[in-house]
């Protein structure tokens, strides 16, 4: 597949950015400006995602073959990763496999029990079906708030133009659908493969996947550690830029 699209920018030791599922790059875009300060980010659209080209394979390993081909282009064996979701999966997923040398989960989808998957696999979906809300519905603060508030604690602090492409991106990408089918039937089983320093974080506010994962994760990765971030809802990026780049750039 070759190279994702996506922005790069910043110097320093590199950092990828992984977003979840339905959304692009740009959910980065509250913390991308603090990280460039210290690193040289790539934030990347994944397949069938954003900008990105479709995939072949939508299921885990599909996804992340396409992220290590990504690499490869760049000419990067190792690299510190942040994934949101789905990309903290796919995060944990590079650092079983040895392309990860650090890891900051957020949220990371699958590393679920069965119960845990099929809410996160009930909200996911519904989100999806929902009319997207009319352009005007967006101008309001206390709207986007509400209208936000599946993703994030303080939808309102985001601009009207973004909400609409946060909505635009969700089910009506091309990898929408074909990654709730197929990674919904998988779970994580790669902890003990995993042998670089790794952080997982959960908004105190998210309900999208279930927190109480998280102290699990961190038992069964070697030396990783958990934290509940407050004030925070799934997409932690918004409601809490510095606090959140802040705690990436301590794992990674």
């Amino acid at each position: 597949m070759g190279a994702l699209a996506g922005h790069t920018g910043g110097s320093g030791p590199p950092l990828l950015l992984i977003h979840g599922t339905g959304l692009t790059w740009r959910t980065w875009l509250p913390v991308i400006p603090i990280l460039e300060s210290a690193r040289e980010v790539y934030a990347i659209d994944l397949p069938g995602f954003g900008d990105s080209p479709p995939a072949e394979r939508y299921d885990i390993a599909g996804l992340a073959d396409g992220l290590e081909d990504h690499l490869d282009t760049r000419g990067i064996e190792r690299i510190a990763v942040a994934g949101n979701s789905l990309g903290g999966w796919l995060a944990l997923e590079l650092a079983a496999r040895g392309r990860a040398s650090a890891v900051a989960a957020i949220s990371p989808a699958g590393c679920w029990t069965p119960r845990e998957r099929e809410w996160t696999r009930r909200v996911v979906g519904g989100l999806a079906r929902p009319k997207r809300p009319p352009d005007w519905a967006w101008k309001s603060a206390p709207a986007r708030r509400v209208l936000m508030s599946s993703a994030m604690v303080h939808g309102d602090r985001l601009p009207p133009e973004e909400c609409r492409r946060y909505a635009a991106a969700y089910a009506d990408t091309p990898g929408f659908w074909p990654v709730v089918r197929d990674t919904f039937s998988e779970v994580f089983r790669g902890f003990h493969q995993v042998r670089c320093p790794v952080s997982v974080l959960f908004g105190a506010g998210d309900w999208v996947v279930v927190r109480r994962a998280g102290p699990r994760i961190a038992r069964l990765i070697p030396g990783a550690r958990h934290e509940v971030v407050p004030g925070c809802g799934h997409v932690p990026m918004v409601d809490d830029p510095e606090g959140i780049a802040a705690r990436i750039l301590a794992t990674c």
